[in-house]
């Protein structure tokens, strides 16, 4: 009892002896009747006893270890009635099977299954090695794929396929920003999605052990897209040798012969004939295409295109715009000289708008995805006109649109955009002949880079403390950004 009236004055901050009167006055008694509580007297009322248990929980927040000593010491008649009404047990939360990721979006209105592949990724996802490599030519479908596969492994679906369950899957790509993944990194984005960001504070060393025990206490399947562009060795090493029960799996148009040592090696080729004509029947229903062909139409242009996905896209973009028949176009790619993608993007070129010609030229100074606004600007295009020259290139595939992550203050905001690899590749190609678009395109960019770094930084600003005239600094900056949006430093 003295426990709990000196508790009950700490926390309301009030004296002893107030407390002592308060209570007093509740049982209908003198003062001194706490007192003699306090010193170990026991009353004979089981009420005085229950109105001394309710101050103690509720005014003391006292715990039920203390109610049973003190209603077993005031020999009190009904302990468990009274607990059960004064502290009565919280409802258990519902168990629930948490699952963690940070798994991009999917990037197709609708996953083809591609039955061979799929089975032989979740073969070596239940393999004893630590590695799985998807690896193929540009435009096979990598990405979807692992991604597919990521998500039916955190959440399972019906399948038909034994699938590896796994606590979290966790997703790296080094498409943003080439060149720049690395071990550190990784084991940040480990960190942060598993809900352990304190471990991201701990030097490399630290950091990875503590990561380590992690990917040991919990089953995580780590992602590492876009793998050919990642120069840090000591990542793909660290990989080799996960931990169990967690494993990687990696997609990458190279092979490195560090995955003999070890890796589950997955060969991504061209889809099956069935998978194909799948592809091209959902492409066909998204550009409200009605296509009338015989079989061997079909055949002749899965055959042509090898059964790349992106191949049979951009070629069934080039029927909508052109409007002429499929055998016709599977003809004019058949008579073409240089490579399938070049004849695909050259045919492609040739029917944009001049508009959505200087948008493409446009992205290309951009190393990652581009927000909409920006990309107009730089563009040098009016809303309207920007609008109209997009829904060409995504009917042509050669622009792709991203929708609101949740980040942005507003989902016209978040509206970005970027290009395939292949199609920049082919735009490379292309920039000679557009020099004087590209230069214009790079003023603009370059004055919205200027004012998105700050309205207080201008071109005189940019070398603090140098005499150079705003003239030279300008000149100056100019060619750095030149430099640079190539490789990355631009973002």
């Amino acid at each position: 009892m003295r426990g709990a009236v000196n508790a009950i004055a700490d926390f309301e901050g009030q004296n002893v002896a107030l407390i002592e009167t308060e209570l007093s006055e509740r049982i209908c008694m003198a003062p001194t009747a706490i007192h003699r509580f306090k010193a170990g007297y026991v009353p004979r009322d089981p009420q005085i006893i229950e109105v001394l248990a309710e101050a103690g929980v509720e005014r003391a927040y006292l715990n039920r270890t203390w109610l049973q000593r003190f209603l077993h010491a005031a020999r009190y008649h009904d302990a468990a009635a009274l607990i059960e009404r004064l502290l009565p047990p919280e409802p258990a939360p519902p168990r629930r099977d948490h699952s963690y990721d940070n798994l991009p979006p999917p990037t197709a209105s609708q996953f083809v299954m591609r039955a061979a592949p799929y089975a032989a990724v979740l073969e070596g996802l239940q393999q004893r090695c630590a590695l799985v490599v998807i690896v193929s030519l540009g435009g096979m479908g990598k990405t979807s794929l692992a991604r597919e596969i990521a998500a039916n492994c955190v959440y399972p679906l019906e399948t038909g396929l034994v699938t590896p369950r796994f606590h979290a899957a966790v997703w790296v790509s080094d498409k943003d920003t080439p060149g720049s993944t690395a071990l550190t990194q990784v084991l940040d984005e480990i960190a942060y999605t598993l809900d352990y960001p304190g471990l991201t504070q701990f030097d490399p060393t630290r950091k990875r052990r503590e990561v380590e025990q992690l990917l040991k206490r919990h089953s995580v399947l780590l992602i590492v897209d876009n793998f050919e562009t990642i120069v840090d060795m000591a990542l793909l090493h660290w990989l080799m040798r996960l931990p169990e029960p967690s494993k990687a799996l990696i997609t990458t148009r190279e092979y490195r012969k560090e995955f003999q040592q070890g890796a589950w090696l997955v060969e991504l080729g061209g889809m099956a004939e069935g998978e194909a004509r799948e592809l091209i029947a959902a492409r066909a229903r998204q550009l409200n295409l009605q296509l009338h062909y015989p079989d061997t139409v079909a055949h002749q242009l899965i055959a042509l295109t090898g059964g790349n996905p992106q191949a049979l896209v951009v070629a069934l973009g080039l029927v909508k715009r052109t409007g002429q028949p499929l055998a016709q176009a599977i003809e004019q790619l058949r008579g073409g000289s240089e490579g399938l993608f070049v004849d695909l993007f050259t045919m492609g070129w040739s029917l944009l708008s001049q508009d959505a010609q200087h948008i493409l030229l446009a992205a290309t100074l951009f190393p990652t995805r581009v927000e909409h606004r920006v990309l107009a600007e730089v563009a040098g295009l009016q809303e309207a006109a920007f609008f109209e020259a997009v829904g060409q290139l995504t009917e042509l595939a050669l622009l792709e649109t991203e929708g609101s992550d949740g980040q942005w203050p507003d989902a016209e905001a978040a509206t970005r955009h970027t290009i395939h690899p292949l199609t920049r590749a082919f735009l490379q190609t292309a920039q000679a002949e557009h020099r004087t678009v590209i230069r214009q395109a790079r003023e603009r960019w370059l004055e919205w880079a200027v004012r998105h770094a700050g309205a207080s930084v201008t071109p005189s600003t940019i070398l603090p403390g140098s005499k150079r005239s705003t003239a030279t600094n300008r000149r100056f900056l100019r060619r750095w950004c030149g430099r640079s949006s190539s490789s990355g430093i631009a973002r």
